[in-house]
């Protein structure tokens, strides 16, 4: 009964997965910006450049944009090439969970478990195994770093720092994570220390000066400036252990514990390393959550961790107990806390209209119109795509030079009517709220192409609106004389919303 439970949840996630891998359009608010990066690239033009209305990056590294361009250039540039990579990179973690499980257990019962509890963990980490993100490839790559790393040879120490580097270079989280495996080799074995730490430091440092060196510095703006400037929400610290670490995966929880009070001190340093890995997988989870702007893929690393030590302990338990019904009463209750209604995750016809319906407006629109909530939508339409609002609101939450230079472009391209048509949500960013409502006119809501918040076009005001409305307030102010011409600069009636002095 326990395997057939925590079975269903991987098949019910690839089920998911490839009912979704086909969907054209975003199922996640950025995924048509990802799509953005990787046109860029298929392009030749470099993805670390100086922020601007256009295009600004993510604040990630590259290795996913570069893989997924590639694999563009067989599939077609899309959203389909960015997921098959996800997909199959979250498959890959499922297979090294295993893996790493039965290495160490030589128990393919608790490393089953292993799996299938992480794959229960898809829809708490908000969805995000298969979708267009980076995150599922650099867990795969970080994975493989952890399976090598528990063999004893150089060759797999030098393959495990190399599999590190090349997680950072899918997302800086991994390098935090691997200063827990370095640690584990400065009590274990200093050779191995200095080979691990040595290729790491020459992958990172070694791709930061050649990546500068070819974006004039800006690969370390968006990968190490921004990201150190932005706030962190402590307020999140109580809610990450209890609502989403603890209250989802109780039991998991309780018997990770349990395994680190077991006596494992003739196991290989078994604990020592998982002790060390937990405080590196948890703690990189926690900093990222806290990170303004985080997301619940953010949680990702933990869950991975946490799926680990379940089996782990289950193993444990099984060799010094011989009272398994309750333990196994355990996990099926663990995995009846993760019961989720898989047809909620996979997107329906209504969504496919009215993701359709969106673009048909767009394109009845003249001109240039920005719709910074969501990238590739408007390639879709035969628009020029923009800077997504996330990556521009990386920039603003700064204190950086080039910060200053991008609200003078956006206030000047609206100010200018450099676009005659904005698709916004009803919030719109206090940045840019007077220049919308002074130069454009709220015209007709629509549904957006993915669940979220409604959202309105606005249209740029015709500037004989502008004039009829001078003259109008100058002829009501006249006859009331309530206005002097000799303080007109003070009284402009509305025309600096449409005309500029010169």
């Amino acid at each position: 009964c326990l395997l057939f439970i925590a079975s269903v949840y991987i098949f019910v996630y690839i089920v998911i997965a490839l009912y979704r891998i086909w969907y054209p359009f975003e199922i996640e608010w950025l995924e048509g910006a990802i799509v953005d990066h990787i046109r860029r690239i298929c392009e030749g033009k470099s993805l670390y450049t100086k922020p601007s209305l256009d295009f600004i990056p993510f604040i990630y590294t590259p290795l996913y944009f570069y893989l997924s361009a590639l694999l563009s250039k067989i599939v077609g540039i899309g959203l389909l090439a960015p997921r098959l990579i996800s997909l199959f990179s979250s498959l890959g973690c499922f297979a090294l969970i295993f893996l790493i499980v039965k290495r160490e257990t030589n128990d393919k019962l608790s490393a089953f478990l292993s799996t299938c509890l992480f794959a229960a963990t898809f829809k708490i980490s908000g969805k995000w195994f298969d979708i267009a993100r980076v995150d599922s490839l650099f867990l795969m790559l970080f994975l493989v770093c952890i399976y090598m790393s528990r063999h004893k040879s150089e060759t797999s120490i030098l393959l495990a720092a190399l599999f590190a580097g090349l997680s950072f270079l899918t997302k800086q989280t991994a390098l935090f994570m691997s200063i827990a495996i370095a640690l584990f080799y400065i009590f274990t074995h200093y050779r191995h220390f200095f080979i691990f730490t040595i290729i790491l430091f020459l992958i990172v440092v070694g791709t930061t000066l050649i990546f500068n060196h070819l974006t004039n510095g800006w690969y370390s703006y968006y990968v190490f400036t921004l990201p150190s400037q932005h706030k962190f929400m402590y307020s999140m610290l109580i809610p990450f252990w209890k609502d989403e670490i603890f209250s989802h995966l109780p039991i998991a929880c309780i018997l990770s514990i349990f395994f680190f009070l077991i006596d494992n001190s003739n196991k290989n340093h078994q604990r020592l390393f998982y002790l060390l890995l937990s405080i590196g997988m948890l703690g990189s989870a926690c900093l990222s959550r806290l990170h303004s702007g985080s997301s619940k893929n953010s949680l990702m690393p933990a869950y991975v961790i946490i799926s680990i030590l379940f089996g782990l302990s289950i193993h444990k338990i099984l060799e010094l107990s011989s009272k398994r019904i309750i333990l196994y009463l355990m996990c099926i209750a663990q995995f009846g806390i993760l019961l989720y209604n898989p047809l909620s995750q996979i997107p329906t016809q209504r969504d496919l209209k009215r993701a359709k319906e969106f673009i048909i407006k767009i394109k009845k629109i003249k001109g240039d119109i920005w719709v910074p909530y969501h990238g590739y939508i408007p390639f879709l339409a035969g628009k020029k795509t923009y800077a997504h609002v996330a990556a521009i609101w990386d920039v603003l939450r700064s204190n950086t030079k080039p910060k200053v230079i991008l609200i003078d472009e956006i206030k000047k391209s609206l100010k200018n009517g450099y676009f005659k048509a904005i698709i916004l949500r009803d919030s719109i960013p206090d940045i840019i709220r007077p220049y919308i409502k002074g130069y454009y006119d709220k015209k007709q809501g629509l549904y957006p192409p993915i669940k979220g918040p409604f959202e309105y076009i606005y249209i740029k005001r015709p500037q004989e609106n502008c004039l009829k409305n001078f003259f109008k307030k100058f002829v009501v102010l006249c006859l009331t004389n309530s206005v002097c011409f000799s303080n007109m600069d003070d009284n402009k009636f509305g025309l600096d919303k449409c005309y500029s002095f010169r």
